[in-house]
């Protein structure tokens, strides 16, 4: 039996959610968009600790300005798949 284990990137249900683009986020958060869209694509083979919780905080301000209570974290960001 083969175990396949991945880590999924689900920016793009956060940036629904804020009804923003990827282009929005990364300059709010002042990263490459191209690094978004990575993200947003899983096309991803690392990520900084420092993109991630620019991304994060990023979120959250939005949110906020938005006049939601959500708070993002990583769990909203990354998900751990098991197959």
């Amino acid at each position: 039996m083969v175990i396949i284990e991945r880590i999924q990137c689900k920016l793009s249900e956060a940036l629904t959610e804020l009804n923003i683009s990827g282009y929005k986020l990364s300059i709010e958060a002042k990263l490459r968009p191209s690094t978004i869209q990575d993200l947003v694509h899983n096309r991803m083979r690392s990520v900084k600790i420092s993109t991630l919780l620019s991304i994060i905080s990023t979120l959250n301000a939005i949110a906020k300005d938005k006049g939601l209570e959500k708070e993002y974290d990583v769990s909203d960001i990354f998900i751990y798949i098991k197959m």
